[in-house]
């Protein structure tokens, strides 16, 4: 079932979705932005096939995320487990470069939160570059504080 997160839809990806865009083949009537997937986003799809196919696939999300306004495919966004031995999962999102993050950011992290905490998840976690304070800010406004940093990354969480 689709998410709506503020401007944007996160809509859950099937196997046979997931393995569509990772041909790069939009569906018909389906649009995407220039630099969707992304690599970072091609990664998470293929882990993300291999993790459906798991028995514990029900700990693994991901979706496109869509602009309400057009349908517009603008990047993704996921939830990965499951629950380490703090309960904790790994949160995410990618948007195309033609998005703001600091306008959609929060509102896609907000819904990932709830969507983990759907799943039974305690807590969340993520991590960004030191450098990306676009990235950094939009998780601090969504509630994740700073855990820990190692070099230029930074190790955020939140206890659900």
């Amino acid at each position: 079932m689709d998410v709506i997160a503020g401007q944007v839809i996160l809509h859950p990806l099937a196997a046979d979705e997931v393995e569509r865009v990772l041909r790069r083949r939009p569906a018909p009537g389906e649009k995407w932005a220039v630099d969707y997937p992304s690599d970072v986003q091609v990664d998470y799809l293929q882990a993300y096939l291999i993790e459906a196919r798991s028995p514990q696939h029900d700990w693994y999300w991901q979706s496109q995320v869509r602009r309400r306004i057009d349908g517009l495919v603008v990047g993704g966004a996921g939830v990965t487990g499951p629950p380490d031995e703090t309960g904790a999962v790994v949160i995410g999102y990618e948007l195309a470069a033609e998005m703001s993050d600091s306008v959609h950011g929060v509102d896609i992290v907000k819904a990932l939160i709830e969507i983990a905490r759907g799943m039974g998840a305690r807590r969340v976690t993520t991590d960004v570059f030191d450098d990306d304070q676009v990235r950094r800010h939009v998780y601090f406004a969504a509630g994740l504080t700073e855990e820990l940093r190692d070099g230029r990354v930074v190790y955020l969480e939140r206890e659900l």
